[in-house]
């Protein structure tokens, strides 16, 4: 589909996108969703889910960089987001945007394009990546253009 080879420009690095978050592209999880209402032909979607880096909730300023660094020197152990280890192993949301495309029958009976986005793998702790959605969302109404024509 063509969201599909639309999705593939953000894969490996993005080069040439604008993006400066590196992104993970992979299949809807609403593709096979059963209680779809009848009035949808057909659905494609993508999840762009952005990938860890050392900004948002990994970032650290420089007091608190400081503050490891003094902390390291003494052989004080770092300290620790939570006692639990498992909860240190588990991978942090760090948001993406999801979307969805479906051909639908209007009322009228005409066959019609709805774009849906949404943002997705994201929880409380997740920091939210205004300028890397935004860059997305431009370059999807950028392709929509095309596609219209």
């Amino acid at each position: 589909s063509y969201i599909n080879q639309w999705s593939d420009r953000f894969n490996n690095g993005a080069k040439g996108t604008g993006l400066t978050t590196p992104v993970a592209v992979s299949e809807s999880r609403f593709l096979n969703d059963s209680d779809s209402p009848s009035n949808i032909r057909q659905k494609y979607g993508v999840r762009l889910e952005f990938k860890s880096t050392n900004t948002g909730s990994a970032y650290k300023s420089k007091s608190e960089e400081n503050q490891l660094e003094r902390q390291k020197s003494e052989g004080a152990p770092p300290p620790s987001s939570s006692s639990s280890p498992a909860f240190s192993r588990m991978q942090k949301k760090e948001g993406g945007i999801e979307i969805i495309c479906e051909e639908i029958v209007s009322k009228e009976g005409k066959v019609e394009l709805r774009i849906r986005a949404r943002r997705c793998n994201m929880d409380d702790a997740s920091v939210v990546k205004e300028m890397s959605e935004q860059t997305i969302l431009k370059r999807l109404e950028e392709a929509v253009e095309v596609w219209k024509m």
